[in-house]
């Protein structure tokens, strides 16, 4: 079965939390069973824009998200990326 995740579902693979879903809500999550998850490309951008806009004037901080951000799976299809 195919799950799409929309970009709060990502953002803990890029070091992003928030205090509706943070990295042990996605271990949860990723543990899944028998589930291809989907994720558009835009979400992804969004994440991008997202990085650079919590860390603006905050060196470290932006190193460690880009960091995290680049450990995205590069498999992409047209329209989606599968993450597992």
């Amino acid at each position: 079965m195919k799950l799409f995740l929309d970009t709060i579902y990502l953002m803990p693979l890029a070091g992003l939390e928030t205090d509706k879903f943070g990295k042990e809500d996605a271990k949860i999550l990723y543990k899944l069973k028998d589930f291809k998850f989907i994720a558009s490309p835009v979400s992804l951008i969004e994440i991008k824009w997202i990085i650079i806009r919590e860390s603006k004037n905050k060196p470290v901080l932006k190193e460690q998200l880009r960091k995290e951000y680049r450990l995205f799976p590069r498999n992409t299809c047209s329209t989606a990326m599968l993450l597992n």
